[in-house]
C-alpha cells in the first residue's frame, strides 16, 4: 500500500522533471575560410605565417561548402594560401578574437 502511494507521487513528479530538463540539440560544426595575409615579400601570403595571424574570409555549414568555395577562389583569384579549419578550433577563437580587437 505504502509503495503505491510513493510511486503516485514519485511518478508524476518524474515525468514533470524529464519534460523540464533541457533536450539535447545535436552541435553541428561549421568551417570557416581562412586566407593568409599579405606581406611585403609575399603579396599573395605565405603557408608558413602561423594560421593564428591568417584572415576569416567566411564561414559555411559544411567541410565541403567550404573547400568548395576554397577551390573557386582559387581559380578566379590566382594562387593564395587558403585553408578550411572548424569554427570550434583553437586556430578559428584566436583568428575571430584578433579580428575583433
Amino acid at each position: 500500500m505504502r509503495r503505491r502511494k510513493f510511486l503516485r507521487f514519485v511518478l508524476p513528479l518524474i515525468a514533470v522533471l524529464a519534460a523540464c530538463a533541457p533536450q539535447a540539440v545535436p552541435f553541428e560544426t561549421q568551417w570557416a575560410m581562412i586566407k593568409a595575409p599579405s606581406t611585403n615579400f609575399f603579396p599573395y601570403g605565405s603557408w608558413e605565417t602561423p594560421k593564428e595571424q591568417w584572415l576569416l574570409v567566411g564561414v559555411y555549414p559544411t567541410e565541403e561548402e567550404c573547400r568548395r568555395a576554397a577551390l573557386k577562389d582559387h581559380q578566379t583569384d590566382g594562387p593564395r594560401p587558403l585553408d578550411c579549419i572548424p569554427t570550434t578550433s583553437h586556430t578559428y577563437s584566436a583568428i575571430t578574437k584578433s579580428s575583433s580587437q
